[in-house]
């Protein structure tokens, strides 16, 4: 059995989304909520503006760093494990390919789904903004999961430690395939994405959790079309060895999205 550790992100989402029916830091006080790798061999990101980190401040006085996605003006879907360790303070938002996002501070407690006990049950948490984003930013929601990946990718993206000395200068992504097969042999393919690489391909991992697992097309793989998932856990160490990592799948809580994010 593998042993999994806990990943970090956030994502962006617009309730206007079209349907997708296609397809099947720890430096000084700074923490990263996963193991110590972030989307190990993955390649810068073109500029992703719905990507957000969400920073919360956790009782021991350290900060933490969260992946997220925007998903309306003042909305950004998260994992709920992102939310729960600490406080979110606020919300870094701006163009992760030069490093200079600013500060967003956070309205009232996080929406946590009332299900959740952990990583592996209901991971999926909203948090509001202060300040209104432009919903330009924000990126819609999948509402069905794909069948047919021949216009897609499915691609990861993160902003964790991509070695043991630090965090990389710029966002990295990397693309990724759905296996349902090891989904059904451990977890619950219909709430929730998991996804294999090849042994040196890129996967979620330290620093990645909350983040997304979005939609791209193949014909300009800059142009993403929704998030698909959120990345919440994979296997210990962030292996290379083709180990399955593990998303909460975002089309099983659209009503849940919805209804919470008035």
């Amino acid at each position: 059995m593998f042993l999994f550790f806990v990943l970090f992100c956030c994502f962006a989402l617009s309730l206007s989304a079209e349907e997708t029916g296609e397809y099947s830091f720890e430096q000084n006080n700074e923490t990263d909520l996963l193991s110590p790798y972030l989307v190990p061999n993955g390649y810068n990101s073109p500029k992703r503006r719905f990507y957000v980190q969400v920073v919360t401040k956790e009782s021991n006085g350290k900060t933490g760093y969260c992946g997220g996605s925007i998903i309306g003006s003042r909305l950004v879907l998260t994992a709920a494990h992102c939310v729960t360790k600490g406080r979110p303070a606020h919300v870094l938002v701006g163009d992760f390919t030069k490093r200079q996002p600013h500060y967003v501070d956070i309205q009232g407690s996080p929406i946590v789904h009332e299900k959740y006990r952990d990583f592996h049950h209901d991971d999926i948490a909203i948090v509001k903004l202060k300040k209104s984003v432009s919903k330009s930013l924000a990126i819609p929601l999948c509402t069905k999961s794909y069948k047919d990946s021949s216009k897609y990718h499915l691609i990861v993206a993160g902003l964790g430690r991509d070695s043991p000395s630090g965090h990389p200068d710029v966002l990295q992504e990397g693309r990724v395939r759905e296996t349902i097969r090891s989904c059904k042999l451990d977890f619950d393919p219909k709430k929730q994405v998991c996804t294999v690489s090849s042994n040196k391909g890129p996967k979620s991992c330290s620093g990645d959790s909350g983040g997304p697992l979005f939609t791209a097309y193949k014909s300009d793989v800059k142009k993403a079309k929704c998030v698909y998932g959120i990345v919440s856990f994979g296997p210990s160490g962030c292996s290379n060895d083709g180990s399955t990592s593990v998303f909460t799948r975002v089309a099983a809580y659209y009503g849940w999205i919805k209804k919470h994010a008035k």
